[in-house]
């Protein structure tokens, strides 16, 4: 039985990395092709879809090094990623800063997966439209345990940067991204909100997807 055991905890590492090692090989195959257009907006296309496609190696990476296959230490997992997302945006020294409170929690891949999209879209979009110029200041990330008996968790992602205009609102943005984050709340049983008060701060409420 052990022998089984340990024979499947192998394959199950192989799976997650070759699927990490898949989604690398297609983000760079996206980076190559963005390379063959001049164009801006399509060069845009192919970043946006090369950080989603990282968002998801990721996790499958911190699954390959997780001594439990079923969870991913959350905390370490956005950590990285936003890392990444840091590197992705060129910004002087010290014009952004990077604020992380997020609590010891592990949750499992289905879980992880649309709670990193959700990240990236919308710390992308600070690190994009926040801070023009020279201007300084602040991205945060925070994730708790809600006291709401309606959700599981509070995650709340917002910067104190120039904001979105107070006549727009971002679901009825259009945008892909945006489309994709309500979709993915609605994946985790969610709901979300916003606002534009000192920057702009997104608060999802969401439940932990069983296995």
């Amino acid at each position: 039985v052990k022998a089984a055991l340990r024979e499947k905890e192998i394959l199950l590492k192989e799976i997650h990395h070759r699927v990490k090692n898949n989604l690398q090989v297609i983000s760079s195959l996206l980076n190559l092709q963005s390379k063959y257009t001049g164009e801006k907006q399509v060069v845009d296309v192919f970043k946006k879809s090369q950080e989603r496609i990282r968002a998801m190696a990721i996790a499958h990476e911190k699954l390959y090094h997780s001594q439990d296959l079923s969870q991913i230490d959350f905390k370490d997992y956005i950590g990285s990623l936003i890392t990444y997302l840091f590197e992705a945006y060129s910004f002087i020294p010290g014009q952004v800063q990077l604020k992380i409170e997020v609590a010891d929690i592990s949750v499992n891949l289905e879980t992880a997966i649309p709670l990193g999209l959700i990240t990236n879209e919308l710390v992308a979009n600070s690190l994009k439209y926040a801070f023009p110029g020279d201007k300084k200041g602040e991205v945060r990330v925070e994730l708790k345990e809600s006291g709401d008996s309606s959700f599981d968790y509070i995650m709340e992602i917002g910067d104190n940067g120039v904001g979105l205009p107070g006549d727009i609102d971002f679901r009825e943005s259009g945008s892909l991204g945006m489309v994709l984050v309500g979709t993915l709340v609605k994946q985790l049983h969610g709901v979300i909100d916003y606002e534009t008060k000192e920057g702009t701060r997104f608060t999802i409420k969401f439940k932990r997807i069983k296995d």
